[in-house]
């Protein structure tokens, strides 16, 4: 008797600390519990750089394996793949043109995919005056 007391009011207290509007609201399915949703993220949507080139890291958090690609071959990525948390060098190669160009680097894993956009600024246009080394004279 006093165990059917005591079932019951642990049971009144339970229902009036919360609303249940549904009895799906209180079944939990276990589903995913044995799986780990897998994780992915950078640290930077965008990177860039001036006509020169360069080097510049983006840092990949996961708690998975990725893969990392570019889409144009003057923006390039030593590593192709990793696993879990790491930082990642992103080259670009000196742009001869006086255009922007851009690229973007994906970075993705078996559940999600990740852009990262590049740009780089075009090189000056020619002013007509030789420079040191030119070798030619004025053209006036």
């Amino acid at each position: 008797m006093k165990k059917t007391a005591l079932y019951i009011i642990v049971l009144i207290a339970f229902c009036s600390c919360s609303e249940v509007g549904d009895i799906d609201d209180i079944i939990i399915t276990t589903e995913r519990f044995s799986e780990t949703i897998q994780t992915l993220s950078v640290d930077q949507k965008s990177l860039a750089f001036d006509a020169d080139g360069g080097q510049q890291q983006l840092a990949i958090r996961s708690n998975a394996r990725w893969t990392i690609s570019s889409s144009e071959s003057w923006c390039s990525v030593p590593t192709s793949s990793g696993s879990g948390n790491s930082d990642v060098t992103i080259i670009a190669g000196a742009n001869p043109t006086t255009e922007e160009r851009t690229a973007t680097i994906t970075v993705s894993n078996s559940e999600r995919a990740v852009t990262v956009t590049v740009t780089q600024k075009g090189a000056e246009a020619d002013s007509g005056i030789p420079g040191p080394g030119d070798n030619q004279p004025p053209a006036w």
